[in-house]
């Protein structure tokens, strides 16, 4: 969106200027990204609108100046996307325009506490068996694994070890130790998400792959009838299928907004304590997520301009969550002073999610939350 409405402000008295501004993303083919970095490595292109795919990896000489839009979460990437421009010695500007966030406007109201803040340190949850799984593999491709690499590993590391053993995915050694039984298991894994096999979004008329869409944010991006935004043009998606959705390029005054539904089913409490009257608790979750509708709503206005239902197969997943239980006593003391106690929840809820980068090196984005 940012793209379009820049290219649309260009076209009124500067139209020689519209295409010469794009956007990256990683979700882009591989061969569309060294294309545009090229072109703006080149002068070709004189801007760029990025998520945090060019954050890292990518040197490119020459950014006179970086607008960062909202604080990305950590200190370490502020600064890192900051150090995009000036690279080549000469002036450069970065400016960080926060969003209506509670972390953005701490800082905004506290800008001391920003610029005396240290890099954050890089936390590795070991525990997380959907990382460890694949990283076990890799380690093991090196050197075998043994008992005492838990030392390295940590506490899930033998069950992890003895269920990719009965698995096949590693061979035992006559001296206990356990090698991975495959060749370069490195090349299968995606160091940028853990959603495995991304779908396939390709041009209905040329067949031509425009983007990557991770499998997880599929349902929510691709579904039928989405409005898809690629390099500021429109492309209504027609169909879903697999790995696979198509689209077509649409001329259209509106954008989509998709509808779902998510219901959550504790396994399993690992840690609890009390808070007063309420009661915190840590553990396994089950969540099951489904995309049953969207709206179209009119650029700028965001006015609904209609509502249509969906069907699509749930999405379920295994999680660690942290919730809390208020008594209904609690709920009617406040409900007295204050009104809706579910505002106040959900308040809440926004709150803590918004605060959670302090805390822990994750992106808001990839935090839920239900109240």
């Amino acid at each position: 969106l940012v793209l379009r409405y820049t290219r649309e402000a260009l076209e009124n008295g500067h139209a020689g200027l519209a295409q010469r501004v794009a956007s990256y993303r990683a979700g882009y083919t591989m061969d569309d990204r060294r294309r545009l970095e090229q072109a703006f490595m080149d002068g070709e292109l004189l801007g760029m609108v990025s998520t945090n795919a060019l954050e890292l990896g990518v040197d490119i000489g020459g950014v006179d100046a970086v607008i960062i839009g909202g604080f990305p979460g950590t200190v370490a990437s502020a600064w890192q996307q900051a150090g995009r421009a000036g690279r080549s010695q000469g002036h450069s500007m970065a400016a960080l325009v926060a969003q209506d966030d509670p972390l953005d406007q701490f800082y905004m109201r506290h800008p001391e506490q920003f610029f005396s803040r240290s890099p954050e340190h890089a936390r590795v949850a070991l525990e997380n068996p959907f990382i460890l799984t694949d990283q076990l593999r890799c380690a093991a491709a090196e050197l075998p694994l043994h008992d005492a690499d838990a030392l390295w590993f940590g506490p899930t590391f033998l069950g992890l070890r003895d269920w990719l053993l009965r698995h096949g995915d590693l061979v035992p050694l006559d001296d206990g130790g356990a090698m991975f039984g495959g060749r370069h298991p490195a090349a299968q894994v995606n160091i940028r998400s853990a959603d495995g096999d991304p779908v396939a979004l390709r041009d209905a008329e040329s067949g031509r792959t425009i983007e990557q869409v991770a499998a997880t944010r599929a349902p929510f991006e691709v579904y039928p009838g989405a409005i898809y935004l690629h390099q500021g043009d429109s492309y209504l998606v027609s169909e879903l299928q697999g790995r696979t959705a198509s689209a077509r390029r649409s001329q259209v005054n509106y954008y989509t907004q998709p509808a779902d539904e998510t219901s959550i089913r504790i396994e399993r409490v690992q840690q609890q304590r009390d808070l007063g009257s309420a009661k915190l608790f840590v553990g396994v979750v089950e969540v099951t997520r489904q995309v049953t509708g969207y709206k179209r709503k009119e650029h700028y206005s965001d006015a609904v301009l209609s509502e249509h239902d969906l069907t699509l197969p749930p999405q379920t997943f295994r999680t660690i969550a942290v919730w809390w239980t208020v008594p209904d006593t609690i709920c009617r003391r406040v409900e007295d002073v204050c009104g809706d106690v579910a505002d106040g929840l959900h308040a809440m809820e926004h709150a803590s999610i918004g605060l959670l980068p302090l805390f822990a090196q994750c992106d808001r984005a990839d935090i839920g939350g239900l109240s």
